[in-house]
């Protein structure tokens, strides 16, 4: 490929163009392919599309010219961009095969920028480089065998259909999980060349120690052999209070899929939108976070699904990410961070509220000298015969402490925020460690 190439970005203020070498595509190229017609065109169903004003907003309306009345502007007159509004059952270009019509009269060029780019178009924008993933939902994309390339997601040829015309919807910018976000981009492309080279690992635990392995030179908590990350693994099961026994050996093609998407999610978890106020989560972290998605997808599949999709695994992921990021933490000692208030009341029966307030307690207590305890520990384990009330506790634990609850040798405890906001915190976690529980349990807020 030509090294000048580049990718204008027209909706940044102002517009930018971003080089080959600042574009950072998240996924193995060639990895992925997709059947318009097999699937039934889901994403041409009621979801809409941009357009940009001019050439391509005029083509549009000289094919179908009351197309005009569905047409708005994105956000402002002056963005060049238009939101065209369609309704189900399906697009104004939709044909009755599920094919495009505007693709079909006049080639794939003609599409709008939105179908050209779909489903590719999971973009992110920080310090002049764009990050590129697959969408995660609508399309429901097909896993390339191994040894097998796909052109559909060639890295190169996405490159050139994204500089042809450049981009004009508004792009996220996003801020990285670690202050070297340069280092974190390019070490996740060295996760996604080890994806390409694991698809044939005998279990996602040797995988999940590999990424480990990438990072361990910057993360004193990494764990760096297999036999760590299975230990991990048994430790999730022991708190969900899963029945090891119902899961089956090891499924290749399970595992082929957890490593595929591996890099994708990753993305998700490591570049968060620059507007969260959530804690970052750091690599290790990400790589625990996987782990558990892939023990949940072995549930999944010995609850009876009979086949597991690129669409399974992201929608897991959306399900349970608070779950998820709860017991990435499980063998660390965890704290609040600082000037965040805990959420209360619980959201579940009196018995939930009372063991919920027991685990804030503790892990305020645990900060001090001799009170030492993981998470895990202070989670305890299910007795037998409440797997469902266990889960359902563990999800409401896990809504109540995303973003706030980090661990303990993490440098995101301190946030800074006005006194008001420390001072309520304060006296919040005064309350938790000092009145008995029944005064506690009648506090609304």
């Amino acid at each position: 490929m030509a090294p000048e190439l580049s990718v204008r970005l027209r909706g940044s203020e102002p517009p930018v163009a971003i080089p080959r070498n600042r574009i950072h595509f998240l996924f193995g190229s060639g990895r992925f392919s997709y059947d318009c017609v097999t699937c039934g065109a889901h994403c041409c169903k009621g979801f809409g599309y941009q357009l940009r004003t001019g050439d391509e907003f005029e083509e549009h309306v000289r094919r179908m010219p009351t197309l005009a009345v569905f047409a708005e502007h994105s956000s402002s007159p002056s963005d060049g961009r238009l939101s065209v509004r369609n309704c189900p059952p399906g697009c104004f270009f939709l044909q009755a095969d599920n094919r495009c019509g505007v693709q079909v009269d006049n080639g794939y060029e003609a599409k709008p920028e939105t179908c050209r780019l779909f489903p590719f178009n999971s973009f992110r924008l920080f310090d002049n480089r764009l990050i590129v993933s697959p969408h995660l939902s609508l399309c429901p994309l097909s896993i390339a065998g191994v040894g097998e390339h796909r052109a559909q997601s060639d890295h190169d040829a996405l490159a050139i259909e994204m500089a042809r015309a450049g981009i004009n919807r508004e792009i996220t910018t996003v801020r990285p999980a670690i202050a070297d976000g340069r280092k974190l981009i390019e070490t996740e492309e060295e996760i996604v060349r080890l994806s390409e080279q694991c698809l044939d690992v005998a279990s996602y635990s040797e995988f999940a120690a590999a990424q480990d392995e990438v990072w361990r030179t910057d993360e004193r908590h990494s764990t760096h052999d297999r036999a760590a990350a299975a230990s991990f693994r048994d430790l999730v099961v022991e708190v969900l209070g899963g029945q090891t026994s119902k899961l089956k050996p090891g499924d290749p093609s399970l595992t082929r899929l957890m490593v595929t998407m591996t890099p994708i999610l990753r993305a998700e978890i490591l570049f968060p939108p620059v507007t969260s106020a959530d804690a970052p989560i750091s690599p290790a972290r990400a790589t625990r976070m996987l782990s558990v998605i892939d023990l949940v997808a072995e549930f999944a599949r010995a609850s009876g699904m009979a086949a597991m999709t690129y669409h399974t695994i992201t929608r897991l992921f959306h399900d349970f990410k608070p779950l998820l990021e709860l017991l990435s933490m499980l063998d660390h000692e965890v704290a609040f961070r600082d000037g965040d208030r805990i959420r209360w009341p619980f959201p579940g029966p009196e018995s939930s509220a009372r063991r919920y307030l027991s685990l804030v307690r503790g892990i305020l207590k645990s900060g001090r000298p001799g009170h030492e305890r993981a998470l895990g520990e202070l989670l305890g384990t299910p007795t037998s015969g409440e797997l469902l009330e266990r889960v359902a506790y563990l999800k409401g634990v896990a809504r109540c402490f995303t973003g706030i609850l980090v661990p303990a040798s993490s440098g995101s405890r301190v946030r800074r925020m006005g006194w008001h906001h420390h001072s309520r915190a304060a006296f919040q976690r005064w309350m938790v460690i000092n009145l008995p529980d029944d005064r506690i349990l009648r506090v609304r807020h």
